[in-house]
Order: C-alpha cells, then sequence, then structure tokens
C-alpha cells in the first residue's frame, strides 16, 4: 500500500491539474472532471491521514481503507471511507459526501457542474485537506 507520503504526492498531482485547469479556463468545459479530480485528490488526503494515524479498528492496523474492507464486509474503499470519516471523523464527513455526490452525479448521470458547483468543490477539497493535514501532522 501506498505511503502517507505517497498519497500526499498523488493528492498534489492531482492539484496540479486542476490548478491548470483554472489558469486555462478549462474548469468550465471539463467541470465534471473538474470535479472528479477534486474527489481523488481528496480520497488521498484521507488515505494519507489513514496512513499517518495507523489506528486500530476492528482489531486491524489500517493504514489504508482497504485493509477494512474485509473485516466491515463492505464491498468498496469508498464504503470503509465512508465508514470511517463518520464514525471517526465528523468533521471531514460532510464535506467527504459532498465531493463525492458531486463526482458522481458528473460521471454518471452526465451532469455538467455550474460555477456554484466549482466553487463549492474548491471549498470542499481545501477543507478536507487541511482537516486531513491536521491530523496527520499530529500524528507523525
Amino acid at each position: 500500500m501506498p505511503t502517507s507520503d505517497q498519497h500526499i504526492a498523488q493528492a498534489t498531482h492531482n492539484e496540479s491539474l486542476l490548478t491548470l485547469f483554472r489558469e486555462q479556463a478549462m474548469y468550465k468545459e471539463y467541470s465534471d472532471w473538474y470535479v472528479t479530480i477534486a474527489f481523488y485528490a481528496a480520497i488521498h488526503h484521507v488515505e494519507a491521514m489513514l496512513y499517518a494515524l495507523k489506528r486500530p479498528m476492528r482489531g486491524t492496523v489500517a493504514k489504508h481503507s482497504s485493509d477494512l474492507r474485509k473485516v466491515l464486509g463492505l464491498q468498496s474503499d469508498h464504503g470503509v471511507r465512508r465508514w470511517i470519516l463518520k464514525l471517526e471523523f465528523c468533521n471531514l464527513y460532510d464535506s467527504y459526501m459532498d465531493l463525492y455526490q458531486l463526482s458522481q452525479t458528473a460521471k454518471y448521470n452526465c451532469h455538467l457542474p455550474s460555477d456554484s458547483d466549482w466553487s463549492k468543490t474548491v471549498s470542499l477539497l481545501e477543507k478536507m485537506k487541511a482537516e486531513c493535514e491536521i491530523v496527520r501532522m499530529g500524528h507523525k
């Protein structure tokens, strides 16, 4: 599994593409990809935080959401992250779910996010990044 630093590097990589989209004014034309990339950046921030915590959950030391998939009887890492965030990090749960829904709607319902969706995406990602970093830095 990737380390915390590797997850941060991937999140930064994703965020640099978001910056390019903004600088080239492509975020409106590709707003569906913009929200999806932002969601995946948020996933890497959450995974980096989990790796840094290495917190025992249900008898398993979870360094990655996939470490808990079988233990929790869940089908996906998304489901595991939702479970962890809802129970352990309530302040991140709503932001994660909002980004998840924006991404899902764009990807599967052929919905092009609006300017307000774009602004909300930026705000949600920044909040998640900051909150995850506070937790991660407190456990390094």
